[in-house]
């Protein structure tokens, strides 16, 4: 009897830890999916070049911050504006990255469930760089700017920003935001190429 009881109890151990791992899984895999979501909605606004009130061309982003890993914004890249009368067609605002307070704020998003932002990596010439584990990156900016539908990715460390196209070295290729449960058991990518695809990935590399 007391054999039979010990071997009930540790299936039904066995059960439990499964179902709470399937859980939160699934349950990060749906915030990787709505992250990607986000990501394509912005691209979609910038490359069709939605109206965002008397400015034209305007991009529109995402901003993924250390400094709040549960939410991130959706943004339009509208500051500075240097395209006033008599600028060309083609003259477009913003600077690529996400200016609080300037820039316009279409909405912030708040990732349900308890799960957090755990890691933003960009990639460069092969190497990567991401926050966490005493690096100085805070915050990762991906700006969608009509007619392309590449990304462009910046990054700020240090309180200066490093974009896609200029600093030193070979330009950003890509990005990759990691989602996690508060427990760290469960892990979930989305990866952003400087091209503009937008994937959900079982882990950033």
């Amino acid at each position: 009897m007391l054999v039979s009881l010990a071997i009930l109890t540790i299936i039904a151990v066995i059960v439990l830890t499964s179902h709470a791992s399937f859980t939160n899984s699934l349950i990060v895999t749906n915030a990787a999916y709505d992250v990607a979501l986000s990501l394509r909605q912005a691209e979609s606004f910038g490359v069709s070049s939605r109206n965002s009130g008397a400015i034209a061309n305007a991009g529109y982003g995402i901003d993924f911050s250390t400094a709040n890993l549960s939410s991130y914004v959706l943004f339009v890249d509208n500051h500075p504006n240097n395209c006033g009368p008599g600028s060309l067609p083609s003259c477009k605002p913003g600077n690529g990255v996400y200016n609080a307070g300037a820039d316009g704020l279409v909405s912030t998003y708040t990732i349900n469930a308890g799960i957090g932002v755990s890691k933003l990596c960009v990639y460069r010439g092969g190497s990567s760089y991401c926050s966490g584990g005493g690096s100085n990156l805070f915050a990762l900016d991906i700006v969608f700017t009509r007619p392309n539908t590449a990304a462009n990715i910046a990054f700020l460390k240090n309180a200066a920003l490093y974009p896609g196209d200029q600093g030193p070295g070979d330009p950003l290729t890509g990005a990759c935001i990691t989602l996690s449960t508060p427990d760290g058991t469960s892990q979930r990518g989305i990866s952003v190429s400087s091209v503009g695809q937008v994937s959900p990935v079982a882990s950033c590399p």
